[in-house]
């Protein structure tokens, strides 16, 4: 199950509500298998967002910024592990791969879900080589996430 803060944290109305819901802390139970990431994955990406959250909250910049604590990057599914940037492991970690994990968690529980459409069009609007900066690779729409 996904707990509602992380929902509002993704910006997705949350499905698992009611007597069986649970909170995402409690992984160490399952919480973690609908979603497909281990919860050594799953955690720091919840404690990721949150960073992303508040910078967005108190209108910091996001463009090439870097974060001193990048996000785990899953292996699984293979389609998720195609898509991140493997090679983007080290600080300062830029929003591409955090971005990725983030369209995995929304397809994964809300599959009707436009966001990844409209967040790749929010990234079009950006000048020329402002998506690098923010480390995205060159051929990131081909990726099988975004497609």
């Amino acid at each position: 199950m996904i707990s509602s803060g992380l929902c509002f944290l993704l910006g997705i109305q949350c499905p698992f509500h009611g007597p069986d819901y649970h909170s995402l802390w409690a992984t160490q139970r399952g919480a973690d298998q609908p979603l497909g990431l281990p919860e050594r994955i799953l955690v720091p990406l919840v404690r990721h967002v949150t960073d992303l959250r508040n910078i967005c909250a108190h209108h910091g910049r996001l463009w090439n910024r870097g974060f001193l604590i990048p996000p785990r990057l899953a292996q699984k599914p293979v389609d998720l592990r195609a898509t991140l940037d493997q090679t983007a492991t080290q600080a300062p970690a830029k929003l591409y791969n955090a971005a990725c994990l983030i369209a995995h968690v929304i397809r994964t529980v809300a599959p009707a879900s436009s966001w990844r459409v409209d967040f790749t069009a929010h990234i079009d609007t950006h000048p020329e080589g402002g998506v690098a900066a923010m480390g995205f690779p060159a051929d990131w729409k081909q990726r099988p996430l975004w497609q």
